[in-house]
């Protein structure tokens, strides 16, 4: 069963980290594949485009893609190794997740000479959603979830930091998609890998 906990803004929401789904073989086989040659990477200049201007003291960083879906279209023929290794049917079994993924990608931060916060976002606005995302590799570079939400918009002003959550590989962690969050960037690892899954959902 899917852990909750009560966020400021939205009350009790879903907020759940799974630790021992992926084999140690399989973190290890998916490790291998999204550092190896043949795994293609995008570059985007920004981690946020278009922010408010409640949010423009926040710094923002360039970031390395691979979307595996888009608007809920394939996009990638790595999406069925990668969730095969990841056991991703298993997961939405055992956790009766929403079974509709609206996009999916794998994301790369770079080591930084200083600690980043990219700019709080939210995947996709006004659209209820679940977010699995899944930690590649050992490192530093948090995910940080804010006390505002999706209905704060006119209060931006107002967002601070309500909870860390720190990089382990294999870990995965469930959230509320309606949750302002954002990663940071390692400085001392050499990079922070991430695969991120948002579930399509009517109702929780």
């Amino acid at each position: 069963m899917l852990k909750t906990v009560i966020h400021p803004s939205l009350g009790e929401v879903i907020f759940h980290r799974v630790k021992g789904h992926v084999t140690k073989k399989n973190q290890n086989k998916l490790e291998e594949i999204l550092t190896g040659p043949d795994f293609q990477w995008v570059y985007t200049p920004e981690t946020v485009k278009n922010k408010p201007k409640s949010l423009r003291h926040f710094e923002d960083i360039s970031i390395l893609g691979h979307n595996f879906i888009v608007d809920g279209k394939l996009n990638s023929s790595f999406f069925q190794p990668i969730t095969s290794l990841m056991g991703v049917s298993d997961l939405i079994t055992k956790l009766s997740l929403p079974n509709q993924i609206i996009r999916s990608q794998a994301n790369l931060f770079l080591k930084r000479d200083k600690v980043i916060e990219p700019c709080p976002h939210i995947d996709f606005k006004q659209v209820r959603h679940l977010v699995v995302l899944y930690y590649v590799n050992d490192c530093d570079g948090d995910t940080i979830f804010y006390n505002l939400s999706d209905c704060d918009d006119h209060r931006l002003d107002e967002l601070k930091i309500w909870r860390r959550e720190s990089p382990k590989k294999g870990d995965i962690v469930i959230f509320d998609g309606r949750i302002f969050h954002s990663p940071s960037c390692p400085v001392k690892s050499a990079y922070r890998s991430t695969l991120n899954f948002d579930f399509l959902i009517d109702t929780l």
